[in-house]
Order: C-alpha cells, then structure tokens, then sequence
C-alpha cells in the first residue's frame, strides 16, 4: 500500500507491537461518531495515525469509518464493510488526528463479532 505524508512531516512505525489495541468491546456500535483518545499510545506532535483494522461479522454491509475528530463533512474519511459472513477484512488507514491525538469513528448499530485495531505508528510534524 501506498501513503502519502505531508511535506515535513516524518513517519514513525511503532515497531513489534505485542498485542491488539482495542478489541470489539472497546467500540460503541451505535451508528454516530464517536471520539477516539489515542493519547497513551501516540505521542505529541503526531499530526495522523496508521490503523491496522480487522473486522468480521455475520450481517454483510455492517461498516466502521474514521475521521479526524470535530470533522463534519465526512467526505475525507476511511474505513471498511463487511463484504462475507465472518471473514476477517483487514485493512490499513491513515486518520488525521488532532493535537490531543484523537479521532473519531462511527460502526454500524449492530453487535460486531469481531472489531481489531492496532495502532501502527503515526506522522509527526
């Protein structure tokens, strides 16, 4: 996959991260936008994150987006979309994030089997 920084910006991997961030009880699953605090992890400065989302579920269509938190029009946002009855999608994002290092996201109004986020690295300024 291909990403593109912002000029200055430098990207920083997170290296062999352990274990997974947030699993699926860590998610609201209401269908709004939620914020999303990844201060304990992403360092100051950071001006985007790169997710690692793994998603299944057995409604196919179910979706999770993200978006730079405060953002209204969602025109800029990535995510994924159940595409098969529990099979694992994974995919790799990069969100702007703010200066206080959150995002946002929005899942669709169900109960997910599975919803798997790592976060790994981030761009600083």
């Amino acid at each position: 996959m291909f990403f593109t920084r912002r000029r200055g910006d430098r990207y920083v991997d997170r290296g062999d991260v352990a274990a997974l961030d947030l699993q699926v009880g860590s998610f609201t699953t209401n269908g709004t936008w939620i914020g999303l605090d990844l201060s304990s992890i992403v360092p100051a400065g950071a001006t985007s994150v790169r997710l690692r989302i793994i998603i299944a579920d057995e409604t196919v269509s179910n979706s999770i987006w993200f978006a730079k938190f405060g953002e209204s029009n969602h025109i800029n946002i990535s995510g994924g979309v159940v595409q098969a009855v529990d099979i694992d999608r994974e995919f790799i994002i990069d969100v702007d994030c703010t200066s206080a290092r959150v995002i946002q996201y929005m899942a669709t109004n169900t109960t997910w089997t599975k919803i798997d986020l790592v976060i790994k690295g981030w761009n600083l300024k």
